[in-house]
């Protein structure tokens, strides 16, 4: 059996039941900010694109191929047929 390579998918923050938790800000801002809400928009983007960077960077995929490899192995072992993994 030959197995797709795992690829990730682009971080996406719900911004609705996202808040920023904590931030260095001046005295200037946090009066403009009583004036007007901030924009909290670049920071999420930030998130996502953090998130992105941490995922390229791990171990994710070889562990996806690992779980995937080894979900597989239970289903067939347990209908009594043997499996073969070809690494592409």
């Amino acid at each position: 059996m030959r197995l797709p390579e795992p690829q990730l998918d682009k971080p996406n923050l719900d911004h609705d039941r996202s808040y920023v938790f904590m931030q260095d800000r001046g005295v200037l801002d946090r009066i403009a900010d009583a004036i007007e809400s901030p924009q909290q928009a670049q920071f999420f983007k930030l998130a996502e694109t953090k998130l992105a960077a941490a995922a390229e960077a791990s171990e994710l995929r070889t562990q996806a191929a690992e779980n995937t490899k080894a979900m597989l192995t239970g289903v067939f072992v347990s209908l009594g047929i043997h499996v073969t993994f070809l690494d592409s």
